[in-house]
């Protein structure tokens, strides 16, 4: 199969212009070439970047320019024969290459019309689940995916996703476990961050009160894209074990390894702690309990404070707490009093 072929295709699917056979062939080369699939999210990425204000008549108008870009600078790279399906490892080496010339004809060519108004988008009923304070809800999406929601969380969703994406938008924490389809990418958007997935397993933090976004995966991989100011945006791949925390307010982020206590096992009943601060114990401990506290005497020195509890009930969580922290308390049916 022609790699010019191909690539054609790929760009009439994203303009929703493919016929069932031509669906049946990408839906095939996605399952069997690993290739195929790199360069397919490749040009899928570029386009949703270039969405937001463009007919699918300007995609493919800024796509062939593009393509001549990529064209020029991968033909050093190859030999004088036919470009095969064999060598998109070296279209994609070239197309790496290109990434920024590509962002730039982009920026290029669409920028004049990001002042122009955006067609109406045909109405649809958009779906609310909530798992308010002392909560945790279990919600299925139309595709079969399951959405678990820590308590004061919200998620809204089209109730019918549209042909090319599965969008979710969250507040809160959420696990995500997402059915496999590697035509609609599922994309859960939340604050400055969007993460996109086919088919796999992960957890997103996004309090409002807090200033970090977290995103840490358990099974199969994620793209997780920061809008940073930036005119692409900062993108990371994530693989199982992983997460990464993106701060909104210094638009810097960093990665680490999963701690399932924190990230997953909530969904147990698992509540975890890890040098944390007095502020931050009780603000999870009120949205986790579903109480409101009243502190009559704040502690004399910083908290610093680590534990793990594992199905424990309010009462259990103080009386553990205040062995270590030296503070009584009083649970009244109104509120809980620190003394």
């Amino acid at each position: 199969m022609e790699s010019d072929y191909i690539e054609s295709l790929i760009i009439k699917h994203l303009a929703r212009e493919t016929n069932k056979d031509e669906d049946d062939i990408l839906r095939n080369s996605l399952k069997t070439s690993e290739d195929f699939q790199k360069l397919f999210h490749f040009h899928k990425s570029i386009w949703n970047d270039a969405s937001l204000n463009q007919t699918a008549n300007g995609h493919k108008a800024a796509y062939s320019r593009i393509a001549q870009q990529i064209e020029s600078s991968s033909t050093s790279q190859k030999s004088k024969n036919t470009s095969r399906w064999i060598q998109l490892p070296v279209l994609m080496r070239a197309a790496s290459v290109m990434l920024f010339v590509v962002v730039g004809v982009l920026a290029w060519y669409l920028l004049p019309s990001r002042q122009q108004t955006t067609a109406p988008a045909p109405e649809t009923t958009l779906l609310e689940k909530e798992a308010t304070n002392g909560q945790k809800l279990k919600a299925f999406l139309p595709d079969g995916s399951i959405a678990w929601l820590n308590a004061g969380s919200k998620i809204s969703y089209s109730a019918y996703f549209s042909d090319t994406v599965r969008l979710v938008n969250l507040t809160g924490m959420a696990y995500f476990e997402v059915e496999k389809d590697t035509l609609k990418p599922f994309i859960v958007r939340s604050g400055a961050v969007d993460v996109t997935a086919l088919g796999t397993a992960f957890t997103v933090r996004s309090y409002q009160t807090e200033a970090s976004i977290v995103v840490a995966l358990d099974e199969g991989s994620v793209l997780v894209k920061m809008h940073d100011g930036s005119p692409a945006g900062a993108k990371e791949l994530l693989k199982p074990g992983r997460q990464i925390s993106y701060n909104s307010q210094n638009r810097k982020y960093s990665k680490a390894s999963v701690v399932p206590d924190d990230m997953f096992n909530w969904r147990n009943g698992v509540l975890y702690f890890e040098d944390d601060t007095f502020e931050k114990v009780i603000e999870e401990l009120s949205r986790w309990y579903g109480v409101k506290f009243e502190i009559r005497n704040a502690p004399r020195e910083a908290w610093h404070y680590t534990a793990t509890f594992r199905n424990f009930n309010l009462k259990e969580v103080l009386q553990s707490m205040s062995y270590t922290m030296d503070f009584d308390f009083e649970i009244n049916p109104e509120k809980v009093i620190i003394k």
